[in-house]
């Protein structure tokens, strides 16, 4: 078994479940090698606490304005939330080879989704995900219903300097009649087939 994998492993054990209470990374690697087998160096340890920290399908989140480290809150919601981006065909392959394929997928749509909203972001957009828009008791036709995501864009009152909003532009563009911001709903689907594309 890798580093990696042992770290996927011990690491929700260690980690706190906020950001508030993050742990600062030289306490985090004590606390990983109580736990692991072999000796690793705190560069090492400390590298892949890093690298995981940016994949949004592991246990390791780091605090974004600060030091430390926190369990990432957003697996299980949106394990839930992920499944429907994946087809019944993708779900039930591993189980042929002993393993959850089903589980690889899922962290195959959460990568995806954060792959979006990064795109989005780069656009100047804002986007928010929406984690339980299609439930297990949920009807089927209900999957096409509800967005997975939506994205914001300002047409007016986004100061970009100071990553806020102008209240006297907001307050004109309101005078005029018109929203100073516009929202779209987006669906997102890995794979298309025929029965599950939808004009």
């Amino acid at each position: 078994m890798s580093l990696r994998e042992h770290l996927r492993k011990i690491l929700p054990e260690i980690l706190p479940p906020a950001p508030k209470s993050a742990i600062k990374g030289t306490e985090l690697i004590e606390l990983v090698k109580l736990k692991l087998d072999e000796k690793y160096s705190d560069a090492t340890l400390r590298y892949h606490f890093s690298i995981m920290s940016c994949d949004p399908s592991s246990p390791i989140a780091k605090v974004e304005h600060g030091q430390g480290y926190y369990l990432r809150t957003n697996t299980l919601n949106s394990m839930k939330s992920a499944r429907h981006m994946i087809t019944n065909s993708q779900g039930n392959f591993g189980d042929v080879f002993g393993y959850t394929a089903s589980n690889e997928a899922i962290l195959r749509a959460n990568k995806f989704r954060a792959i979006v909203a990064q795109c989005l972001k780069a656009e100047g957009k804002f986007p928010f995900n929406l984690e339980n828009t299609f439930g297990e008791e949920s009807e089927y036709e209900d999957l096409w219903r509800f967005p997975d995501l939506i994205s914001v864009s300002w047409k007016a009152g986004l100061n970009n300097k100071r990553s806020e909003l102008d209240e006297d532009m907001l307050h004109l563009q309101k005078s005029f009649g018109s929203q100073p911001f516009t929202l779209r709903s987006i669906k997102m689907k890995l794979e298309i087939r025929e029965d599950s594309y939808r004009e």
